[in-house]
């Protein structure tokens, strides 16, 4: 059902990821002890959920992030989440489009910290 999807699923989600239909499962919901919610996925289903979130982070590009961190800058404002909760999410969206510029240039990240690039 579509509460498994990862963002309802609490699952070190970081960053708006989509994903494929593939990685969503149909709840198994035991009877849940009052006031505890939870949602059930099959055995598979954290594999092809850190599946699909390692192919978004090996694939995507730094032009993407940026696109990203504009659009959870937007959301500071406009979106449904707390503030907190809408900045923590746009922090994380940077951090991603840090790595990603660097490992894109990574002559220049060995030029701003000092040290002779790898690789």
């Amino acid at each position: 059902c579509v509460s498994c999807a990862i963002a309802d699923a609490g699952l070190l989600l970081l960053v708006p990821v989509t994903v494929p239909a593939t990685a969503l499962v149909d709840c198994v919901p035991p009877t849940p002890p009052p006031a505890v919610l939870t949602n059930w996925l099959d055995k598979d289903a954290f594999q092809r959920i850190i599946g699909a979130l390692t192919d978004e982070l090996t694939h995507k590009t730094a032009g993407e992030y940026l696109k990203s961190s504009l659009q959870e800058a937007e959301e500071l404002f406009t979106g449904p989440e707390s503030l907190l909760s809408e900045w923590r999410d746009l922090k994380a969206v940077l951090r991603l489009l840090q790595m990603r510029f660097f490992v894109e240039h990574p002559r220049l990240m060995g030029t701003i910290v000092g040290m002779p690039p790898m690789g």
